[in-house]
């Protein structure tokens, strides 16, 4: 699937200008992110979208402050 996001113009110019080439990466990451923060997502789908293991994903979210949902 592929999911446009529509920004305004001197929003995106301003991450793009700031994350260059990551800025596609980094959008997938924050919605990585915030669907297994709420729990929309598993650590397998997370590591799935990121295409990484289970335990490079979780060490990810670690990184951001985000630990395993009981």
């Amino acid at each position: 699937m592929s999911l446009e996001i529509a920004l305004p113009s001197h929003i995106e110019q301003h991450l793009q200008t700031e994350w260059g080439s990551e800025f596609p990466r980094r959008a997938v990451e924050a919605l990585a992110i915030e669907g297994y923060r709420t729990g929309a997502l598993s650590l397998g789908e997370v590591a799935e979208m990121l295409d990484c293991s289970t335990n490079d994903a979780d060490g990810f979210l670690k990184a951001r402050g985000i630990f395993a949902i009981e």
